[in-house]
Formats: C-alpha cells, sequence, structure tokens
C-alpha cells in the first residue's frame, strides 16, 4: 500500500457474483476492500449497503461492513489501485458460441493494472485471478503487465491463480469452509500475503503449479457433470427394472473405499481384468434389452481404447522397433491376463511390426491354468515365444521399455534401465535412471 502501511487494502474487481461474495467476506474477515466495476449501478448498490445479486446472508453482511468502513465500491481503477496492494479479478469469463470463454474483461483489468504501476507506484503488487479461466491465462496478464509497465514480475509484481469453489445459494458457507483455499505460484512472498488474506478461512493452504490452479474448476464441474448423468443413466435403467435408484444409490456412495474416493482416479493406464470389461458390458447389455440409450457408459469403454491407442502413438514417435512390455496381468500382485490392457497393448503392437519381448515377474506361462490360460491361447498364443524369463533378457532386447504397472521388489531392475527410452504409464518416474529418454503418459 501507498498510503497505509499497517493495513491491508484488497482491491477487487468485478462485483458480479463471484466479486460481490468475495468482497462480502474477505471485508468480514477485518481487511478493507474496494470493489471495482465499470456498472455504475452495480456500485451504487454497493455503496448504499446492498448485494449485487441475491444469495443468503451477503446482503447482510455488505450493508454491516460498508456502515463499518471496511467495504466501498467505485468506477475508478485507479483509485482503487493507488490504496491496494492486491488484486482480486473476479470479472466474469462467459461462455462464446465455440465453448471457449471470452476473457476480454480479464485482458482489459490486466491492461489497467499495468498502466498503473508502471507509471503510479513501485511497491509490489500481487494480482489474484479468482475468475475461471483456462490455463496459460496468469502467463498472460503477466505479459500484458510487463509490456504495459516495463516493471518486472516477481520483483515488483506477480499473477497468482486462486479459484474460487463458490455455489450458489451457499456460498458464505462455502467461502469459509471450501475443500482447500488453493494457489497457483511459485512466489513464496505472494502466497504468504494470500495466507493472510485467507488467515479466517479454516481450510488447507494448497501452493501449487499456476496451470493445474486454472484448470481445476473445469475438472472438478465436468466431473460433477459426469456424476448427475452416470447417475441419471442408472435411474433410468432402474426405472424399468422396477428399482429404487434413490435407495440404489444412497448405498452406492457408502462405499468410500473404492466409490466415492480417490481410488481409480489416477491417470495412467487403460483398465482391464475379468470384472470391470464383464460389468460394464453386461449394464449396457442391459440397458439396450430396454431400449435405455446410455451414451456416458458407452463412451467409457471407447474412452479405454483411446489410452492404448495414446500409447501406441507415443511409441511410433520414437519410431524404434524393438520393444519391451514390463507388466503383462492387469494390475499388481496377480497373474490374470484376462482383458489386460498390456495383452491387448502387444496384439496391436504384433500388427503393426513390432518385436516384442514381455517381461512380468508375477506371470509364468507354464503356471497360467483355467479362463486365465485360455485367454491367452485365444488372443496371444505367441505369447510364449516372446515372454522373457529375467529382467536382464528384457532389457538386452529393448530399445523401448513400456512400464505398465507397479510391480514388488523391482527397485533395482528399475535402476538399470539406464540409457533406454522409457514410457512410463503407472507414475515411476522418481525410481529411474536420471539418464532415461522418459514419456509419462500423462505426466
Amino acid at each position: 500500500m501507498e498510503n497505509d502501511t499497517t493495513k491491508l487494502i484488497v482491491s477487487v474487481f468485478g462485483l458480479g457474483y463471484v466479486g460481490c461474495v468475495v468482497s462480502a467476506c474477505i471485508a468480514n474477515d477485518g481487511i478493507d476492500v474496494i470493489g471495482v466495476d465499470k456498472d455504475s449501478q452495480k456500485v451504487k448498490l454497493v455503496n448504499d449497503g446492498h448485494a449485487t445479486v441475491v444469495e443468503p446472508g451477503l446482503e447482510k453482511i455488505i450493508g454491516y461492513q460498508v456502515r463499518n468502513g471496511r467495504l466501498r465500491a467505485t468506477e475508478d481503477y485507479e483509485e482503487a489501485l493507488y490504496h491496494s496492494s492486491i488484486s482480486l479479478i473476479c470479472v466474469g469469463t462467459p461462455s462464446c458460441g465455440s465453448g471457449h470463454l471470452s476473457l476480454e474483461a480479464i485482458w482489459q483489468v490486466a491492461e489497467q493494472i499495468g498502466e498503473y504501476i508502471g507509471h503510479k507506484r513501485c511497491s509490489f503488487h500481487v494480482v489474484a485471478i479468482r475468475s475461471t479461466v483456462p490455463p496459460r491465462t496468469c502467463e498472460r496478464v503477466e505479459e500484458i503487465i510487463t509490456n504495459k509497465s516495463s516493471l518486472t514480475c516477481g520483483i515488483n509484481f506477480e499473477v497468482v491463480a486462486n479459484p474460487e469453489f463458490l455455489r450458489e445459494g451457499s456460498a458464505i458457507k462455502d467461502f469459509y469452509a471450501p475443500p482447500y483455499i488453493l494457489v497457483g505460484t511459485t512466489s513464496v512472498r505472494a502466497a504468504n500475503i494470500l495466507r493472510f488474506v485467507y488467515s479466517k478461512v479454516k481450510s488447507d493452504f494448497i501452493q501449487t503449479d499456476r496451470k493445474i490452479a486454472e484448470i481445476i474448476k473445469y475438472v472438478n464441474n465436468s466431473f460433477h457433470a459426469l456424476k448427475v448423468s452416470f447417475a441419471n443413466e442408472i435411474g433410468a435403467i432402474c426405472k424399468l427394472l422396477e428399482i429404487d435408484a434413490l435407495k440404489l444409490m444412497d448405498i452406492f456412495v457408502l462405499d468410500s473405499k473404492l466409490n466415492t474416493s480417490k481410488a481409480y482416479l489416477r491417470p495412467g493406464f487403460a483398465y482391464g481384468g475379468s470384472c470391470l470389461p464383464k460389468d460394464l458390458s453386461a449394464l449396457k447389455a442391459i440397458a439396450s434389452d430396454f431400449g435405455v440409450d446410455t451414451p456416458v457408459l458407452r463412451a467409457i469403454s471407447q474412452t479405454n481404447i483411446n489410452q492404448i491407442k495414446r500409447v501406441i502413438a507415443v511409441i511410433e514417435h520414437f519410431k524404434k522397433h524393438r520393444v519391451t512390455i514390463w507388466g503383462l496381468s492387469f494390475k499388481s500382485n496377480t497373474d490374470d491376463l484376462r482383458q489386460s490392457p498390456a495383452v491387448e497393448l502387444v496384439k496391436r503392437l504384433t500388427n503393426r511390426g513390432y518385436l516384442l519381448c514381455c517381461y512380468d515377474p508375477e506371470v509364468s506361462y507354464s503356471f497360467l491354468k483355467g479362463k486365465n490360460k485360455h485367454f491367452i491361447e485365444e488372443h496371444v498364443p505367441f505369447l510364449q515365444d516372446i515372454l522373457c524369463n529375467t529382467f536382464e533378457e528384457a532389457l538386452d532386447h529393448a530399445d523401448i521399455i513400456v512400464l505398465t504397472k507397479p510391480i514388488q521388489d523391482q527397485t533395482n531392475n528399475i535402476a538399470k534401465t539406464h540409457g533406454k527410452i522409457v514410457i512410463d504409464l503407472f507414475g515411476l518416474k522418481e525410481k529411474l535412471s536420471s539418464d532415461n529418454i522418459y514419456y509419462g503418459i500423462s505426466w
């Protein structure tokens, strides 16, 4: 702050839904707030002690904090920037016809901040973007401010991603009890300032990469949309089967070990095994029998196939033909090869003319029996010819090593892969040699 070094003053750009809620809550926590908006009606509403949107509890907080002198609004961004040392950008980012977001309001605020701090002030200024924006928006805002101000990011100012997690109808409660406070920045100085701003919020403060913080709202809301659509497809099937889908889903969500947990929510290779493909196919068949269209369920298996195709595309990129597949069973601690994505990968690479070697200490061809053996005889009858008995044999064969799953007691072997091209489908980078040519499938 230029005029008052004992008090933190925050300028909030945008007095729409998010900006109005955030302004009220921060002021309610004892920090002075100046709201900035080009809409004179919104500015007048706030200065008269009223909310710009309908939200339970918001009007009362705004009225009290305006009377208390902690919250006011202005159309003059220079006035707000003159008094503040941190700016929260909460302007709208409406959807365009293409599905992308319009970021014009973001760029306009960035230009205003850059122009002002370049000519009128020299103290450190934090710009935190709370609006929902795509990755690299912070990077572009940083460029705009640098070009307008001729100042240096990291020394004179910092741009951070600080997404909001507010739901209409419960926004005040959500502000004080979010799943976490997320700040995307490498700047300790900027992060500490935001720690102070949110010091009254009793949730974990997570500092992460800017692009992670920028994209997380898209991931969150897309997953929520997926859950609604999945539940509705299950409901449509249950209706025709005379099953109470509400009772069913009440029991479904009680499983916090697998159903409502981080289990399976880990990017990597495709799923497989005897259960997931079989039961998904069976549920789609039940839906088809009753004429229920289930595009979400149909898309699951196609997405799984697409992940195998992505791996093949990566292998093709390196233009090498001697490939070792390290890990054949569909998951660790089993020799079950049924519907294993690694076996499907072997089939597809063989059809493309690759010279393959497969190694899995949990799989012995002579010990395969029953349906497991029948599956291999039907789908990969040549497996015995390309299955290596030792890791050294597999290593000597390979120009490219594809790690499909974690295997216990293989740390020493992983360290021996130095100098090889390693395509990691599970996330074992920290165990590999530093001189590998490394490619992580989703990281």
